[in-house]
Protein backbone atom coordinates (compact mmCIF):
# COMPACT_ATOMS: atom_id res chain seq x y z
CA UNK A 1 0.00 0.00 0.00
CA UNK A 2 1.55 3.43 -0.49
CA UNK A 3 2.32 5.86 1.83
CA UNK A 4 -0.13 8.68 2.69
CA UNK A 5 0.80 12.22 1.89
CA UNK A 6 0.57 14.61 5.14
CA UNK A 7 -2.14 16.86 4.10
CA UNK A 8 0.31 19.59 5.43
CA UNK A 9 3.09 19.00 3.04
CA UNK A 10 0.90 18.38 0.33
CA UNK A 11 -0.66 22.34 1.05
CA UNK A 12 3.35 23.22 1.08
CA UNK A 13 4.12 21.37 -2.22
CA UNK A 14 1.58 23.29 -3.97
CA UNK A 15 2.16 26.59 -2.80
CA UNK A 16 5.53 26.47 -3.75
CA UNK A 17 4.33 24.91 -7.54
CA UNK A 18 2.31 27.78 -7.77
CA UNK A 19 4.88 30.53 -6.73
CA UNK A 20 7.15 28.76 -9.31
CA UNK A 21 4.33 28.86 -12.15
CA UNK A 22 3.74 32.60 -11.20
CA UNK A 23 7.55 33.59 -10.60
CA UNK A 24 8.43 32.39 -14.34
CA UNK A 25 11.62 30.18 -13.15
CA UNK A 26 13.43 28.57 -14.91
CA UNK A 27 16.04 26.10 -14.31
CA UNK A 28 18.78 28.09 -16.43
CA UNK A 29 20.00 31.16 -17.02
CA UNK A 30 18.61 33.75 -19.55
CA UNK A 31 20.53 35.64 -21.36
CA UNK A 32 23.13 35.48 -19.01
CA UNK A 33 21.15 36.66 -16.37
CA UNK A 34 21.20 33.76 -13.25
CA UNK A 35 20.32 34.07 -9.93
CA UNK A 36 23.06 34.36 -8.40
CA UNK A 37 23.86 37.99 -9.79
CA UNK A 38 20.28 39.03 -8.87
CA UNK A 39 20.13 41.74 -5.80
CA UNK A 40 17.65 38.96 -3.93
CA UNK A 41 20.21 36.42 -3.64
CA UNK A 42 21.42 35.05 -1.15
CA UNK A 43 23.76 32.02 -1.33
CA UNK A 44 25.13 29.70 1.79
CA UNK A 45 27.34 26.48 0.33
CA UNK A 46 25.76 24.86 -2.51
CA UNK A 47 22.28 26.39 -2.30
CA UNK A 48 21.03 29.81 -2.26
CA UNK A 49 17.82 31.70 -1.16
CA UNK A 50 15.78 34.02 -3.43
CA UNK A 51 14.33 37.23 -1.19
CA UNK A 52 12.30 38.60 -3.63
CA UNK A 53 8.77 38.87 -1.83
CA UNK A 54 6.82 37.19 -4.48
CA UNK A 55 9.14 34.02 -4.37
CA UNK A 56 10.99 33.57 -1.33
CA UNK A 57 12.38 29.98 -1.99
CA UNK A 58 15.68 27.79 -1.97
CA UNK A 59 17.31 28.36 -5.62
CA UNK A 60 19.92 27.23 -7.68
CA UNK A 61 23.20 29.60 -8.72
CA UNK A 62 22.07 29.08 -12.25
CA UNK A 63 18.23 29.42 -12.45
CA UNK A 64 16.16 32.43 -13.41
CA UNK A 65 13.02 34.46 -13.11
CA UNK A 66 11.53 37.61 -14.40
CA UNK A 67 12.10 39.63 -10.71
CA UNK A 68 16.07 38.97 -12.02
CA UNK A 69 17.57 42.64 -10.48
CA UNK A 70 20.88 43.93 -9.99
CA UNK A 71 22.06 46.62 -7.76
CA UNK A 72 23.11 48.88 -10.24
CA UNK A 73 19.22 48.68 -11.83
CA UNK A 74 18.21 49.34 -8.46
CA UNK A 75 20.30 52.30 -8.25
CA UNK A 76 19.43 53.55 -11.62
CA UNK A 77 15.73 53.48 -11.11
CA UNK A 78 15.72 55.19 -7.65
CA UNK A 79 17.42 57.98 -9.34
CA UNK A 80 15.08 58.22 -11.96
CA UNK A 81 11.94 58.11 -9.66
CA UNK A 82 13.56 60.74 -7.81
CA UNK A 83 13.67 63.30 -10.68
CA UNK A 84 10.46 62.53 -11.33
CA UNK A 85 8.70 65.88 -9.22
CA UNK A 86 5.25 65.94 -10.20
CA UNK A 87 3.44 69.17 -10.65
CA UNK A 88 -0.59 69.64 -8.69
CA UNK A 89 -2.66 69.67 -11.29
CA UNK A 90 -0.48 69.58 -13.85
CA UNK A 91 -1.29 66.54 -16.58
CA UNK A 92 1.58 65.30 -19.10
Amino acid sequence: MAEEIDPEREREGMMLMHRMEDAILQAQPNDGERCKECKWFLATGDIGYCWHAKLRMLVAYDWWCQWFETEEESEELTKYQETAQPEPGRVG
